[in-house]
């Protein structure tokens, strides 16, 4: 199919595993990274610096369309919860941090703000390194592509 279109793919990969690559997680060690898409919600569970789960769940679509964004968020936290739970009954882990990256069109800091006031834990957004030289919103949007980039191997070169 690509090809027919002329175009070559290199790496075909989840965005949300694609984010591991912009967290420190073999050093953070028990972590959650969420993907926030506007129809689903990807989660990843590193405990011990080892994934240990993924997950990829569809929001609910309703008869008027999509979830606003307030349920998008809430449908969310309830996942995370319920992951971070999962994680410390099968894996005896306690999660000290969640990484997030959204694709939502809302401020990623009423996202931030919401995800902080709902979580024990800490939270922070993914990002695309400094180095890319994207604003704060397109680095965001954007992190599931550069999590493709060696950024380490560019920040340890300059």
């Amino acid at each position: 199919m690509f090809a027919g279109l002329g175009l070559e793919v290199g790496i075909a990969s989840a965005p949300t595993i694609s984010l591991l690559n912009l967290v420190d997680w073999e050093n953070e060690k028990d972590l959650l990274v969420a993907n926030i898409e506007q129809d689903s919600l990807g989660l990843i569970a590193v405990t011990q610096s080892e994934p240990a789960l993924y997950r990829l769940k569809t929001f609910p679509v309703e008869r008027e369309g999509e979830l606003r964004f307030s349920q998008k968020i809430e449908a969310a936290v309830k996942e995370i919860e319920n992951t971070a739970h999962f994680i410390e009954d099968r894996e005896k882990r306690e999660v000290r941090s969640l990484w997030f990256r959204s694709g939502l069109r809302e401020s990623q800091a009423d996202i931030l703000a919401g995800l902080r006031a709902s979580f024990p834990f800490e939270v922070r957004q993914v990002q695309a390194p400094p180095s890319s030289g994207l604003g704060p919103e397109a680095s965001a949007f954007l992190a599931p592509l550069a999590g493709q980039v060696p950024w380490r191997k560019n920040l340890s070169a300059g």
